[in-house]
């Protein structure tokens, strides 16, 4: 855990009393998603709690449905088309990652870049500080093109390769109790390194070199060579790093928060405003209910046929081994809450207060999509879980969770696949393990600070206590899957070659042939 020395403090202090900077002008820009404005609006709170003047721009109509709840004490907020919500396909885990273009690329960068540029033309000099998500990376370029000091905040895995130790990779892909070959495994997962290098990352790159260029800004990202990892490694190398959730599964060596670099680790401590009041009729069910109580959320944005979910459905309903709280996304909820259902062992709610519930000692399982911010409340409430991850961050995220002891995989989204993993996690000593493990990395996470820690480096990156580092070199995954694609690429256009000139000399050979025996 990286510590910050009396003297550090001791000058934040001195510039923040003879600048008279005690209250800072802060804009917060954030999409809608809920897996990011649940952990981000915390940092807020606590900023907004020490008398912070606090901003926020955000997409959607997240100004009218979620900041007066989740932002306590902002000032103002301004709604743009920047990052509307949209739902992805969770039935492919390489389908999901088709989908990420958009998600980083088309609007986390070159729209994110135009809607934010224009807002800080038209509000010139009223902020001191920005916090971006790290979704928007075009929100932090314009904070440079404008010179404003800015923060990015994170929730999810990094996935850096140090040169160090090349060897420590995080993949795209998670195929648990799968009995493909190795070399069918190397090949799935180097295809989702691929499409994300070439749909996510050299867009991105791109862009970036676009937005510099036309606004004369130094093109560092280009002169850096960096053009992998998009948009995690401009962060990494030019960017202060609030980096929240359970360090020990985001990052590939523990050994990182002990490093001179931009990561700083705040891991998760809920306050207050975290715990909402769960809904009486959730509450009235899991009180009632004699059997282990499940609860599952698979996100919201998760996106499956329906008639699949319809099926899970009515088959958790008829069962009778456990209780199920099933938290579905509005759209959904929609759907499946017409549907009559013969028994009561499912409830179907959506937007439960998710940390609350899993508090709760009823709770005995949660069924989760793998999202950061599910999987640090899950660990928070010390909640063995299982996990269908769908995209992004997802898979990686699972096979932590599955590999540390906190959780076991679902191969598949299907009653008689959740029935077998939920007697196998409800075993005694299964279940006995796994608590244990989830109170050491609970202890672990929560040691780092949470959202006052958070708030704690914004105010030092504004005082300019924290400052950016040239941090340990990373294995440029780009040249690594290039050579790769260009070795398959010579090996079919060689092996194509070589089939075409054995075909030409088989039939040349049958038509001698057949000419000698005619004559």
């Amino acid at each position: 855990m990286r510590f910050y020395s009396f003297f550090n403090i001791l000058t934040l202090f001195i510039i923040q009393y003879f600048t008279g900077s005690f209250s800072l002008r802060i804009l917060g820009i954030c999409s809608c998603f809920t897996g990011h404005i649940t952990p981000y609006s915390g940092i807020f709170r606590a900023l907004s709690a020490r008398g912070h003047d606090v901003e926020l721009l955000m997409g959607s109509d997240c100004c009218q449905t979620k900041v007066a709840d989740m932002f306590k004490n902002a000032t103002k907020c301004f709604s743009v088309d920047i990052f509307n919500s949209y739902r992805i396909k969770a039935d492919s885990q390489l389908g999901g990652l088709l989908n990420v273009k958009q998600h980083f690329a088309d609007n986390g960068t070159k729209i994110a870049f135009d809607l934010t540029h224009k807002f800080l033309e038209e509000n010139a000099d009223r902020y001191d500080i920005i916090v971006s998500d790290f979704i928007q990376l075009g929100s932090y370029i314009a904070a440079e093109l404008h010179n404003i000091p800015a923060v990015v905040s994170y929730l999810g895995p990094m996935g850096l390769t140090p040169q160090n130790r090349p060897d420590e990779r995080s993949g795209l892909i998670y195929l648990p109790e799968t009995t493909l070959p190795d070399v069918v495994i190397s090949a799935i997962e180097f295809l989702g390194e691929s499409i994300f290098q070439l749909l996510v990352s050299d867009t991105v790159f791109e862009m970036v070199h676009q937005i510099n260029s036309e606004f004369k800004m130094n093109p560092k990202l280009r002169n850096s060579g960096i053009s992998f990892h998009l948009p995690f490694t401009y962060y990494y190398t030019f960017a202060p790093i609030i980096h929240m959730g359970p360090t020990d599964l985001f990052l590939i060596n523990p050994e990182f928060t002990k490093q001179v670099n931009n990561v700083h680790s705040v891991g998760f401590v809920p306050d207050k405003s975290s715990f909402k009041k769960v809904q009486a009729d959730v509450l009235n069910f899991i009180s009632s209910s004699e059997k282990p109580v499940v609860y599952m959320s698979l996100g919201t944005v998760f996106e499956m046929e329906r008639s699949k979910l319809v099926k899970v459905l009515r088959e958790l309903d008829e069962q009778e081994q456990f209780s199920i709280v099933w938290a579905a996304s509005s759209e959904h909820y929609t759907h499946l809450s017409t549907l009559e259902l013969k028994k009561s062992n499912v409830l179907l709610v959506t937007g439960v207060a998710q940390l609350s519930l899993l508090m709760r000692q009823q709770v005995k399982v949660f069924i989760t999509h793998a999202g950061a911010n599910s999987l640090q409340e899950g660990i928070f409430s010390e909640t063995p879980m299982l996990v269908f991850p769908g995209f992004g961050d997802q898979p990686a995220n699972a096979l932590q969770l599955v590999k540390q002891n906190l959780a076991l995989p679902l191969v598949e989204l299907t009653f008689k696949e959740i029935s077998r993993k939920l007697d196998s996690i409800l075993d005694s000593n299964t279940y006995s393990h796994m608590k244990k493990s989830l109170k050491d990395c609970k202890a672990l996470m929560i040691s780092f600070g949470g959202f006052e820690k958070a708030a704690d480096i914004v105010e030092q990156v504004h005082a300019g206590v924290i400052k950016v580092v040239d941090p340990p070199p990373l294995v440029d995954l780009a040249a690594d899957i290039y050579f790769k694609l260009y070795t398959i690429m010579v090996i079919v256009v060689c092996g194509t070659f070589v089939f075409w000139v054995a075909l030409v000399r088989c039939c040349c050979k049958r038509l001698q042939s057949s000419k000698s025996k005619s004559e």
